[in-house]
């Protein structure tokens, strides 16, 4: 009985930490944003929506409390903290250029009042960017100063990866020390885009950064983005292991609100996936029914939780001045083709027998070949709206790999996972390699920040004149 009872207490911390994570940053965007007479109601039903969905969610596994077990937990938590530490989130090691970007942000959510604005040349210039992820630590910061409020980045960033990954266990129904070195270690084939690119061999283990070998394309390996793109990559992937765990559609359309604010281009990824699994959460004797798949997604989290953090974030971040700015793209087919192939295509060839009847295959693999044909700017629609369908098949991958099966098959498909794992490795090393250095990143001011169009709001759109304070 004492057993069943700590297994289901750590189920609920759990699935705590993962809605917690998602919705948190909703909240205290709803207290700090929003007008009080919107955002006192605002966040009562945001935590009543947390509330039935944690009661309505359960895991289908989790590990039993055993001596070895409890080894394996204090490992994986050492690897989880050691990878987080030198992805560069909370300033202790050497930073990314994007961290340059982040950071400024940051210290602008910590040290001035909220909605953030500037008055620069006589506009008043607003920030209006997907900032979920830092709002926790902001408020950390500004009771406790700056310092504390990068040092809780750092513990955020850890309950994120800690809840994705125990729930990724819990989908796989095993705990294995493995299944975690793949989550970091999973990658495209970069290193060989770089050798055609090149025409040369690159270097096994150095500092590069491989993922730009096809131009305009890039799917990023799961350390790229946390070393990168962390503040959109990690609610990704707890909304994306949370939403593989539903076998009904009570939180589905939550889950997606309160994602928006947290990880947007991730959020589009999600969109066909979720879909899928809606209908699949709801067929009736094998057979697609319409009607009750509108009918199992009626909640009260779905409903008011999710369709209220849904709409707020959407008005939020269409105050942007650059979220107009799309186009489809027409590319090099070569390199496309290429890219592909290497990014993905390899991957879904190897797993191809074993989830030829798994619709979510397709759905995935249909994203992944579309993604590359949409274009923004700054190349974000392409990298991270893959974030939740390379997290699939990561798992996927992941499923294959574990099996241990001694055939030609399995043994290619470990070198080529093996060839994919250089572009983690080289981003490792680079990390390791200049905080030795004691290299130094970029820093930005408040104007070239607050006039960046990917970071800049107008006062003039619907959200800041009848919604924000």
């Amino acid at each position: 009985m004492e057993k069943i009872s700590k297994e289901l207490f750590f189920e609920r911390i759990i699935v705590f930490t993962a809605y917690s994570f998602l919705a948190v940053p909703f909240i205290i965007f709803a207290i700090g944003f929003l007008k009080p007479l919107i955002g006192i109601p605002v966040v009562i039903c945001i935590c009543f929506s947390i509330f039935m969905a944690i009661n309505s969610t359960k895991l289908s596994w989790v590990p039993s409390f055993s001596k070895k077990t409890i080894i394996k937990m204090v490992i994986c938590i050492f690897i989880i903290v050691s990878w987080v530490f030198l992805s560069g989130i909370g300033k202790f090691v050497w930073q990314n250029s994007d961290h340059s970007f982040r950071n400024e942000i940051f210290e602008l959510f910590v040290l001035k009042p909220w909605p953030v604005s500037s008055i620069i040349n006589g506009i008043d210039h607003k920030m209006v960017y997907y900032i979920g992820f830092w709002l926790p630590a902001a408020i950390i910061g500004k009771v406790f100063g700056l310092q504390a409020g990068f040092i809780f980045q750092y513990i955020w960033a850890i309950l994120g990866v800690f809840s994705m990954f125990f729930i990724v266990c819990s989908i796989k129904k095993k705990f294995l020390i493995r299944t975690l070195l793949i989550i970091i270690f999973f990658s495209g084939l970069d290193y060989i885009g770089q050798a055609l690119k090149q025409h040369t061999i690159p270097k096994l283990i150095s500092g590069s950064h491989d993922e730009w070998w096809a131009g305009a394309f890039q799917y990023s390996s799961m350390t790229t983005q946390i070393f990168w793109v962390f503040n959109q990559a990690i609610p990704a992937w707890v909304a994306t292991a949370l939403l593989l765990t539903r076998k009904n559609n009570k939180n589905m359309i939550f889950i997606m609100g309160v994602l928006l604010l947290n990880s947007t281009f991730p959020f589009m990824g999600l969109l066909p996936i979720v879909f899928y699994l809606i209908i699949a959460n709801s067929k009736i004797n094998e057979k697609v029914d319409l009607r009750n798949a509108v009918k199992s997604c009626i909640s009260v989290q779905n409903i008011a939780g999710g369709g209220i953090a849904g709409i707020l974030s959407f008005i939020f971040l269409a105050s942007n001045v650059q979220s107009s700015n799309s186009s489809f793209v027409s590319s090099k087919i070569i390199v496309y083709y290429v890219f592909c192939v290497l990014e993905f295509g390899v991957y879904l060839f190897f797993i191809f027998r074993e989830e030829r009847k798994n619709p979510l295959y397709y759905v995935i693999a249909i994203s992944l070949i579309l993604f590359p044909l949409f274009y923004l700017p700054s190349g974000d629609f392409i990298m991270r709206a893959s974030i939740p369908a390379l997290f699939i098949l990561m798992i996927m991958v992941s499923e294959k790999i574990e099996t241990c099966k001694k055939t030609t098959a399995n043994f290619v498909l470990l070198l080529v996972f093996l060839i994919g794992s250089i572009t983690p490795l080289h981003e490792m090393t680079r990390t390791v390699v200049n905080t030795y250095r004691k290299s130094n990143v970029d820093v930005f001011s408040e104007e070239f920040i607050m006039t960046y169009p990917n970071f800049m709001g107008d006062s003039q759109k619907f959200f800041f004149k009848y919604i924000a304070k």
